[in-house]
């Protein structure tokens, strides 16, 4: 048998098993678990019929709702984000900010409360930025039915520990495992699934339709995943560029970074990890393209062949450079400085313009860190970002300027970061955060920009040597 059919088999044949029960021959039982947990469930899609229990059971839970608002961080709602583009009713909102503006925002978009409801995302049921969240929007919506968790059903122990007994839960993954990470929960699990439903006027129907179109390229994607690994099996970095079609570039985008960085990331001693997504026909020098070579005219189809495909080439690439990409050892680090900052007296930074911001950097970059890394711990307003940007772009014309918005960032490529030696990091808070609210007391506010501020600060922390923080003027 060929290597080609050989590594599709090898992970296609134990995608639902335990590690106990894996030839330790096949490549994906070294790479394919954290530690003994399995985390291969993404891998054979689930078939429609038991899909659409989980999808009817829904149905009954958003009687009477018209708006939708998704609360995860990281892979549990980037994926609702990149749906939001087809969102013609405009009942989807995606949710991952502890800066008060961003609630704020939402909140105003919507005429009646009652008929919101809140979807929280999270497999453990314990992501803090969730759970704070979720606690701020509980006290403006009037009961528990406002409220579904989409967590792993192990965990609602531990969620109802946190407040939240009595409230509807369903289980993230359609069989009831709990073998898919955050990253991979895209499209097979509630994670996607319930987003693509309400876009699709929760009919059973049109989602099934869908579904099947997906469904009859999954040869196609395997193979076409494989063969652009296969490309690239002896890459010394993985320095990538994702060609999508360009009307999803800019929804797409975090998915497919934190996808890469934190499957890839700092796995290895000297193994760089960089990733731009870039529209089809484009390219970027001293970078390697990756794309789907299958062509497919519905876009829904074409957005969940491409996550398949995507996840795929990421375990392909990682057997072959031996990375176990389906954890993230490195994003506990910050977690458990978070801990310690806990008990400190409050986190002050000097204050800046984005000019004297520049000035900073001048003095601190050194010459072989090619990409500037901009994170923004808060909400944006309008041209916040594109200013940054531009101002970056022309001072350091000789290197890569990235924008990341919000603590998302340390959910999609923290764990890169942490052993990337080619980098300068700027983190970013701000001097004056928004505290004005028609919604929230004071406590709620005060207690989400503190936890803001201290993810803030931590991050800097544990990677200060390639870093620097700053509070930003407004």
């Amino acid at each position: 048998m060929s290597m080609k059919n050989n590594l599709i088999s090898e992970i296609t044949s134990i995608a639902s098993c335990d590690k106990s029960a894996v030839d330790s021959n096949n490549c994906f039982a070294r790479i394919g678990f954290d530690g003994n947990s399995a985390r291969l469930g993404w891998v054979n899609p689930p078939e429609f019929q038991d899909i659409k229990k989980v999808l009817s059971k829904f149905s009954d839970l958003a009687k009477d709702k018209e708006y939708f608002i998704f609360v995860g961080m990281g892979g549990s709602v980037n994926g609702v984000k990149v749906l939001s583009r087809f969102d013609s009713k405009e009942q989807i909102y995606a949710l991952d900010s502890l800066d008060p503006l961003a609630l704020e925002e939402i909140l105003l978009q919507i005429d009646d409360l009652n008929k919101v409801l809140v979807i929280a995302l999270s497999k453990s049921s314990t992501t803090k930025e969730t759970q704070l969240l979720a606690y701020s929007l509980k006290t403006v919506l009037p009961g528990k039915d406002n409220f579904l968790w989409v967590i792993d059903h192990a965990n609602q122990d531990k969620l109802f520990s946190f407040g939240w007994d009595n409230v509807n839960i369903l289980s993230l993954q359609i069989d009831q495992r709990e073998d898919v990470g955050g990253r991979f929960s895209s499209p097979h699990t509630l994670v996607f699934l319930l987003p693509l439903f309400i876009v699709l006027n929760q009919s059973l129907e049109k989602t099934e339709q869908i579904w099947n179109k997906y469904i009859s390229y999954k040869q196609d994607i395997l193979n076409s995943a494989l063969n652009c690994a296969l490309k690239y099996e002896k890459l010394s970095s993985a320095f990538f560029f994702v060609n999508i079609k360009e009307e999803f570039v800019k929804e797409f985008t975090n998915w497919i970074v934190q996808l890469f960085n934190e499957s890839l990331g700092s796995k290895k001693d000297n193994f760089e990890v960089k990733t731009f997504v870039l529209s089809q026909g484009l390219n970027k020098q001293g970078f390697h393209g990756v794309s789907l070579e299958v062509p497919i005219d519905d876009p829904l189809v074409y957005l969940m062949a491409n996550m398949y495909f995507l996840e795929l080439f990421v375990a392909f690439f990682s057997c072959f450079k031996d990375i176990t990409f389906v954890n993230q050892p490195y994003v506990e680090v910050y977690k458990k400085k978070m801990k310690e900052l806990q008990n400190e007296p409050g986190i002050a930074s000097k204050s800046c313009s984005i000019l004297e911001l520049v000035a900073e950097v001048k003095r601190k970059i050194s010459k072989k860190q090619r990409f500037i890394e901009i994170v923004l711990y808060f909400h944006p307003w309008s041209d916040i970002v594109d200013k940054i940007k531009d101002v970056f772009s022309e001072e350091f014309s000789d290197k890569d300027i990235i924008v990341f918005v919000g603590s998302d960032w340390n959910h999609h490529s923290y764990q890169a970061a942490f052993k990337d030696q080619e980098t300068f990091y700027v983190i970013l808070g701000l001097e004056k955060y928004f505290v004005d609210s028609k919604f929230f007391n004071n406590k709620i506010l005060k207690d989400n920009l503190e936890a803001l501020k201290t993810i803030t600060y931590a991050t800097y922390k544990t990677i200060e040597d390639k870093a620097i923080y700053r509070l930003l003027k407004k």
